[in-house]
This record gives structure tokens, C-alpha cells and sequence, in this order.
């Protein structure tokens, strides 16, 4: 099921044992630019999301997400460069609209040594860390590390610039399992995210065959549970993927 690639690689931003490494593959070579269009629910609307990676004239990559439907909207940007297979984040743009708009942004200043982050409408400087990501592009960095190495860790952790502090963003392995996809039956592994508040929990499932593509996300609060499910995608290199 799984490439010749080690699957795990350990960086200086996340600690766990037992790991296997190979740094022969830069990510650039990795990380493939794809579209993957997801179907999900706002407020009880269905809605399509898309989100896109691509690779900059400038070096750079940009990873994407947005839907639209009716007054909802929904955008998330992310650009960074990669060190080998480390993202290293330049900047962070969210919108989420329905009623109420909701904006974040962050930009990454390595030379002052400082993250200026916007939440709620009010700026926060954060101290630079390395290694420190955005709330995007966590799950490109997961992804990443995954088709570089060979073992699959029982827990990563990241630190996340997110709102007015960086905090610990830490996912455990929950075992393979094969989901019953619109693009066909296709063998998955789980991650879910730890809270603190125990009502809350994410998990997202990755396709190995697919570069660690994102199949399903799950997210649940409160009782409250909301699902993103892949429709289509097309990978570079794969072509497009749909039943």
C-alpha cells in the first residue's frame, strides 16, 4: 500500500521516539501540488469546499481554501517556503462570513524575530519560534513528514501561531482503516487531534496511496459534529482522481 519512502522524520519543533529518518528527499521533490474538492455543511447548508496547493514563480508555495454559498464564505491562505522538509510559514490569511464576519491574519517576521497575529480585531506580537506553523498549514507539514519517513508515530506534537499565542498542537495515531469513498473504497490511516476540552475532537483520515491525501475530516464540539468529505481531486502525478 505504502511507497518505498521512510514515512517520519524528526525535526526540531516536535518531539516523539522510536522514529526512522531519511533526509536524502528535499520536500520540494515531496510535496506535490494538488486540488481536492470537499462537500461539508455550514450551518445545516451544504457547501462545497476546495482547497489547492501551488507552487510561486518566486520559490514559494501557496495552499488555498474556499467556498461559497449563499452569505457563507469561507477562505483560508497560507503561503510558506520549505528548508528541506520543514514549512517555514510567511504568512496567514482567514476569512469566515455568514452574518457575522470573522478575520485572522498572521505574518511571519524571521529578521525582527516576531509573529504579528490578528484576531477579534486586535493585533498580537508573538515571539518567533522556528519551526512554528499556521493553522493551515499544520496539516501540510503532517502530510510532508509522513511521505518522508517510514514509521508512523503513536503522537507528533507542532506549535501553532494561532490567535494571541502559539500553542501545542498534538495528534495521536488512531489506527488504519478503509473508508467507502465517492472516489471508491481507498485504504486510510486516522489522526486525531487532543483537547483539553474533552467535548472537542478532530480527526482527519489520509490516504498512503495518495501522498497522505486528506479524505474525510471530522470535527466535533459540543455534541455538535461537522464532516468534509472528498468528491474529486487531481494530483500532480497522479492525475485526476474521481469515481
Amino acid at each position: 500500500m505504502r511507497k518505498h519512502f521512510p514515512l517520519f522524520f524528526i525535526l526540531f519543533f516536535f518531539s516523539i521516539s522510536g522514529v526512522s529518518q531519511d533526509r536524502s528527499t528535499p520536500g520540494m521533490e515531496l510535496l506535490k501540488p494538488y486540488k481536492a474538492v470537499y462537500k461539508t455543511k455550514i450551518k445545516g447548508i451544504d457547501i462545497l469546499i476546495e482547497r489547492q496547493l501551488s507552487f510561486k514563480d518566486n520559490g514559494n508555495l501557496e495552499l488555498r481554501v474556499q467556498g461559497k454559498k449563499f452569505i457563507f464564505q469561507v477562505s483560508e491562505v497560507s503561503n510558506f517556503s520549505l528548508d528541506e522538509i520543514a514549512i517555514v510559514p510567511i504568512s496567514y490569511k482567514a476569512i469566515v462570513a455568514g452574518g457575522i464576519t470573522r478575520r485572522k491574519e498572521i505574518e511571519f517576521d524571521s529578521s525582527a524575530r516576531e509573529i504579528n497575529s490578528l484576531s477579534k480585531n486586535q493585533w498580537f506580537k508573538l515571539p518567533y519560534e522556528d519551526g512554528v506553523l499556521d493553522r493551515l498549514n499544520v496539516q501540510e507539514q503532517l502530510k510532508l513528514l509522513l511521505i518522508a519517513n517510514i514509521n508512523i508515530p503513536k503522537r507528533i506534537s507542532f506549535r501553532v501561531a494561532d490567535g494571541s499565542r502559539i500553542k501545542d498542537y498534538n495528534f495521536l495515531f488512531a489506527g488504519e482503516e478503509t473508508l467507502q469513498a465517492n472516489i471508491g473504497n481507498i485504504k486510510t490511516i486516522r489522526f486525531t487531534r487532543e483537547f483539553k476540552d474533552s467535548s472537542r475532537l478532530d480527526t482527519v483520515w489520509l490516504a498512503p496511496d495518495l501522498d497522505f491525501l486528506m479524505i474525510k475530516h471530522v470535527h466535533t464540539e459540543k455534541g455538535k459534529s461537522n464532516q468534509a468529505m472528498l468528491l474529486e481531486a487531481s494530483i500532480e502525478g497522479f492525475g485526476k482522481i474521481k469515481k
